[in-house]
């Protein structure tokens, strides 16, 4: 059952054109893309991720958006709102893999989704993101980073460098919009320096295969 207090938003992966680097998209993202989101009537955080580590078979994308809300009220307002529909049309057209395909997915997925966060720490610029097969959100999204570390021999004691602390959040798709997603549960946590992902996986080597280290292109601040 869907709580109603619960942090709601969109969930938004793609791969760009391979030439958008080239383009400048890092670029465009901070001074066109998410200035405009972030204005959109409703939106309550916008923020744009690149994937920084190896990829992982559950993560066949190397970017994603995080689009909070500021409530359930505004999910059908935000979505239908036209200037929003044509600015992901140009989107389409400037960066999209394929721009004249009938099938949007191909350029980039959509999910809603409702969320849990913790209320210790902060939103950082890297996170670890990580699919889950669970649809259940925990009670804190910072246990099952704690069991992560539990299943390797010697890492469980360790794992307060990193979780105790932190900012983290549990999102479960409530429904895809747009495409289809391989799990129906992204947990992230959010950390102060890349280097501790490198820490983790050594501590936890499972990670390196459910697990990618991603970082903030672009945010409000």
């Amino acid at each position: 059952m869907a709580d109603a207090t619960a942090p709601v938003g969109f969930f938004l992966s793609y791969t760009p054109r391979e030439d958008a680097l080239r383009r400048g998209y890092e670029a465009w993202l901070r001074e066109t893309d998410n200035p405009f989101f972030n204005s959109v009537p409703g939106v309550h955080r916008y923020v744009n991720w690149r994937v920084a580590s190896s990829p992982v078979p559950a993560v066949p994308f190397g970017w994603f958006d995080f689009l909070e809300l500021d409530g359930r009220g505004a999910v059908d307002p935000v979505w239908s709102n036209v200037a929003l529909q044509q600015f992901a049309a140009n989107w389409t057209d400037l960066w999209g893999r394929v721009p004249d395909a009938e099938d949007l997915s191909i350029n980039y997925q959509v999910f809603l989704c409702e969320g849990r966060r913790t209320a210790a720490g902060s939103e950082t610029g890297w996170m670890v993101f990580r699919p889950m097969f669970d649809d259940g959100l925990p009670d804190d999204p910072r246990d099952p980073w704690r069991a992560a570390f539990g299943r390797s021999a010697g890492a469980g004691r360790g794992a307060a460098y990193v979780v105790d602390d932190a900012c983290a959040a549990s999102w479960r798709v409530m429904r895809p919009v747009l495409g289809t997603m391989a799990t129906p549960r992204l947990d992230v946590l959010f950390l102060s320096d890349p280097d501790i992902f490198t820490r983790m996986v050594h501590d936890c080597p499972g990670l390196a295969d459910e697990a990618v280290l991603a970082r903030a292109v672009a945010s409000p601040g």
